[in-house]
């Protein structure tokens, strides 16, 4: 059984139709389960859309979130002009034993006032409920100064690789470790964004500890592994879903 910290609850208004849409959307988006987190109009952090009515993201996207302010972005590349359609929230759930200080469990769920409406600029993506192999070509969302989504390619660091160059940090089953080509994290990725593997989330992104900048651009960078998290995931949507879900997870 797991424990819920639910942070806030509150109901604002609705998400626009989708027949709303502003001609200017681009016509491919970097994904269409992509979100960007908006408060009070700004930017705060990124998700992914994996059910009609849930979007996973970190666990600090969510710390100190007003609901009340906050509404999740759908359907456009960009994320600081008030693109897309904007969707109000009205839960938001952290995983009961996330530690911001540890980097554990950083791992959270956000539920939609209103069920998605699915078109080719919005649909959910499906996770992966195993262990992504070592040294995989994994895709990330960056870009932590861009007004657009981009998207790089990192390398899945085995695990014990990732300990020895941690030396000591807190690293557990629970983290997904990625370097660049150059062999360092990339550090500038979306907090709270999708990780993805063959087309499927794989983790969520989370930093590299705060360690970037010259000093530090050794380091990987070090994600929430969904795997990891599948049955929390499963639960969490279930006992706080109004209906059952009718997307493939």
């Amino acid at each position: 059984m797991f424990k819920l910290t639910i942070v806030t609850l509150a109901l604002v208004c609705g998400g626009m139709a989708n027949e709303n849409r502003q001609e200017a959307l681009p016509e491919v988006l970097v994904e269409p389960y992509h979100v960007s987190l908006q408060d009070n109009g700004k930017y705060r952090c990124s998700g992914s859309i994996v059910d009609r009515r849930w979007i996973l993201t970190s666990a600090f996207c969510v710390d100190r979130l007003s609901i009340v302010n906050t509404t999740v972005s759908v359907g456009t590349n960009n994320i600081i002009d008030f693109g897309g359609i904007p969707y109000a929230i009205d839960r938001a759930i952290q995983h009961s034993r996330y530690s911001q200080f540890h980097g554990v469990n950083n791992i959270a769920l956000i539920r939609l006032a209103k069920p998605l409406a699915y078109d080719r600029f919005v649909s959910h993506i499906a996770y992966y409920d195993k262990y992504v192999p070592d040294n995989a070509t994994l895709t990330i969302v960056v870009g932590e100064f861009s007004p657009t989504w981009n998207t790089t390619t990192v390398r899945n660091l085995p695990e014990v690789e990732c300990l020895s160059r941690f030396r000591g940090s807190y690293i557990e089953a629970g983290h997904l470790c990625t370097v660049t080509e150059e062999n360092i994290g990339a550090c500038y990725g979306r907090k709270g964004g999708a990780v993805t593997w063959q087309g499927k989330l794989v983790a969520v992104f989370h930093s590299s500890y705060g360690h970037c900048g010259p000093f530090y651009l050794r380091n990987p960078d070090v994600h929430a592994r969904v795997s990891y998290y599948h049955d929390w995931i499963r639960t969490t949507m279930a006992n706080n879903s109004d209906e059952p879900s009718t997307d493939q997870v």
